[in-house]
């Protein structure tokens, strides 16, 4: 049983962390996608490449499917524990059934 006050109190003590200095691991790749700029106005086509990282650590290749677990940054910068952190739901969850993170 995962011990819920053990995981949030990781998540509030978190340091956050600027982009370029976020630990990826070998099994982590950090990929990006066109973005709309702005999703409310159509005249605006103006995009960026989105980023986001996938991990497939877990996720193994005998597997027919694996679950997908989404961890939303926000506008945040992203923390080295948030990636790999064994404390983090999708680090505990994806480890017990396989998952893509």
């Amino acid at each position: 049983m995962i011990n819920l006050v053990s995981i949030l109190n990781g998540i509030l003590k978190t340091k956050i962390l600027d982009e370029n200095s976020v630990h990826i691991t070998s099994k982590s790749q950090i990929l990006t996608f066109r973005q709309l700029v702005d999703h409310f106005n159509n005249t605006n086509v103006d995009t960026f490449d989105q980023k986001y990282i996938v991990n497939q650590e877990f996720c193994k290749p005998e597997n027919q499917t694996c679950p997908i677990f989404v961890r939303i940054g926000g506008e945040s910068p992203l923390s080295d524990l948030a990636l790999d952190g064994e404390k983090y739901s999708n680090y505990y969850f994806g480890k017990e059934l396989g998952a893509l993170r």
